[in-house]
């Protein structure tokens, strides 16, 4: 081979291990400059919680649709409870109310009652005047389903102190508040309009353990507002946390 021909051979070559090398580190902005890759912002928590980890148990969607929000009106309902008396959610219009959803057999139940942490609540707040409706929605297929016999059996043993607990076997009143976890609460102010909804507190664990430590919403959003003459113009929402309700 002539000295020429080598010297193309070689530029040839060398052109060929540029075109396949890949830019490494940055990319070339509209000037040839680099362009710095950016940081992804962190999320801004407007309510100050703590992290939210994911629901470790699987949960079917809620139809966006029918899912509420704070500050309009709540969903009117007509059900009966565990004794059989039935109940209107209009019949508390004047009222404070809590609607807490319910599984006896999830965890992050059992966390808030084993403890004692719920019967306080219920009790704390309905000798306050609230009412507080705890709603079973648990599908009568679904092996954790309890008639309203056992409802009756699990409130005696745990001392529980609702108002009431509420059989909403056929998810109506469920899904029109798009309640997706157990627990998952929601607080109605005297004009009947969602004041709060989401977690019961800002500790998305099942360890008991952690409600000493844990901010309660629901103490907290009734205590500022209980004893005020005017109903507060700003509704509050968290994400809730817990066992997906079994419709």
């Amino acid at each position: 081979m002539c000295y020429g021909e080598f010297m193309k051979t070689l530029i040839v070559l060398a052109s060929a291990c540029v075109m396949a090398s890949p830019l490494v580190g940055f990319a070339q902005g509209s000037a040839g400059k680099p362009v710095t890759a950016q940081k992804e912002a962190a999320p801004v928590n407007s309510a100050q919680q703590k992290p939210m980890q994911e629901n470790p148990v699987q949960q079917k969607p809620v139809d966006p649709k029918m899912a509420v929000t704070v500050l309009t009106p709540a969903p009117d309902f007509e059900v009966k409870d565990a004794k059989g008396q039935m109940h209107k959610l209009s019949d508390y219009k004047g009222k404070w109310v809590v609607l807490e959803w319910t599984n006896a057999e999830c965890p992050f139940v059992k966390k808030h009652y084993s403890s004692g942490n719920m019967q306080k609540l219920q009790k704390t707040y309905t000798d306050r005047g609230v009412i507080w409706l705890t709603v079973h929605s648990t599908s009568k297929g679904h092996d954790e389903y309890l008639d309203p016999k056992a409802v009756l059996a699990n409130v005696r043993e745990s001392g529980a102190a609702a108002t009431a607990n509420l059989m909403d076997t056929d998810g109506k009143i469920g899904k029109a508040y798009g309640a997706r976890n157990t627990p998952h609460m929601f607080v109605i102010n005297p004009a009947q309009q969602l004041f709060y909804v989401g977690a019961i507190d800002d500790t998305p664990s099942p360890n008991a353990k952690d409600i000493p430590t844990s901010k309660n919403y629901i103490a907290t959003v009734l205590n500022e507002n209980l004893d005020s003459k005017t109903i507060a113009k700003t509704g509050y929402s968290t994400k809730p946390y817990g066992c997906s309700v079994k419709y």
